[in-house]
């Protein structure tokens, strides 16, 4: 069973948290945390991975979708994901997604990378 939980930290921060394993029931509520938090166009947006288990094609293909969309016209990215080695980052690097999307370990270093740090 997956969770998908939206939190601000601040006025133009939201982190999506993505927890348990994710498939394709899990996929249409990541979109919609996902479209919300970025209507507002001065968000930046961190999902988090950290709690994840697996994720099917539904939702590495949801994340991408997101990704390309938004981060395609804006430097520095609106988006980034938030994985740590181990199964999960697995799943990117067998699709090749990882060298696509803006993955990185840590919160610190995703919030970094959305804020132009």
């Amino acid at each position: 069973m997956s969770q998908v939980v939206r939190r601000s930290s601040d006025h133009s921060l939201v982190v999506v948290a993505v927890t348990g394993a994710a498939d394709s029931s899990t996929s249409p509520e990541l979109r919609g945390e996902l479209d919300r938090a970025l209507a507002d166009e001065r968000s930046r947006v961190i999902v988090d991975l950290s709690g994840a288990t697996f994720l099917d094609s539904a939702v590495l293909g949801t994340l991408a979708a997101a990704c390309g969309r938004e981060n395609g016209r804006q430097d520095p990215p609106r988006i980034a994901i938030v994985c740590p080695d181990g199964d999960v980052r697995e799943m990117f690097e067998i699709t090749a997604l990882d060298t696509l999307l803006p993955l990185r370990k840590t919160m610190d270093d995703a919030r970094d990378l959305v804020s132009g740090g």
